[in-house]
């Protein structure tokens, strides 16, 4: 499926007929899928996912800058980290996730040491922000944020120029 998926949104780059029907085999495979279905459209053994062609770096780096600018947001005081535990750990696990990705084999700079330790930074930064919102902790919250936001700054120092 995740192949398919992501075929799908590589065609839809460019508005061919052939780039909708995709869209359509896909929307009717989600929808198949959410009613508990099993993939019909199936693409045989998909085999490794080939992570260069199934997100882009700068795409997850928009995504990452979202999280942490609404995880400071949430963790700017007690009460606002209070009302938003919920939503500051759904975030913390999507940042998670999105360092994962950024660590698969094939995608650019994984296989660097340095790159893959900020990565990592990253990542802890990120499930420590998911324990301090289950304890609903906002000092170690904060901790974490500066942790995470201190990653992104060497990295972008490192890689940006």
């Amino acid at each position: 499926a995740r192949n398919l998926f992501a075929r799908a949104g590589r065609n839809c780059k460019v508005a061919t007929a052939a780039s909708y029907n995709e869209a359509k085999l896909r929307k009717q495979d989600l929808s198949d899928m959410v009613q508990g279905s099993a993939l019909q459209s199936g693409d045989g053994d998909a085999g490794p996912t080939d992570w260069s062609l199934t997100c882009e770096r700068s795409e997850l780096m928009k995504r990452i800058e979202t999280s942490n600018k609404r995880l400071r947001e949430l963790a700017a005081s007690p009460a606002t980290f209070g009302g938003g535990v919920d939503e500051a750990r759904h975030e913390g696990e999507l940042l998670a996730a999105m360092c994962e990705a950024m660590l698969q084999s094939g995608m650019p700079d994984a296989d660097d040491g340095d790159y893959a330790g900020m990565v990592n930074i990253l990542k802890k930064s990120a499930l420590d922000i998911v324990d301090a919102s289950k304890l609903k902790n906002v000092d170690a919250a904060s901790k974490a944020l500066g942790e995470a936001s201190r990653s992104c700054d060497s990295c972008h120092e490192t890689y940006r120029g």
